[in-house]
């Protein structure tokens, strides 16, 4: 389903202009959270199946290795 395109009309654009400081600080980080969230959801996810593999394939990097980068993605992640 496709978002509704965001679109800056004269009514939204007079409400902005009367805003204070907090108003549009609370506006602008709203903005801000609904453009990460979309940004995110555009992003496909990292299939760390697929990062072993082709780790494995290089030269120089075995099971151990590749199973510590693996472990060190995973944990930087989730923080």
């Amino acid at each position: 389903m496709a978002k509704k395109k965001f679109e800056l009309n004269r009514k939204e654009y007079l409400n902005i202009k009367k805003m204070d400081h907090n108003q549009m600080m609370s506006w602008a980080k709203k903005m801000y959270d609904i453009g990460f969230e979309d940004g995110q959801a555009s992003v496909p996810s990292l299939d760390l199946s697929l990062v072993k593999k082709i780790l494995l394939n290089v030269k120089g990097i075995g099971e151990k290795k590749a199973t510590d980068v693996i472990a060190a993605i995973e944990k930087e992640i989730t923080e």
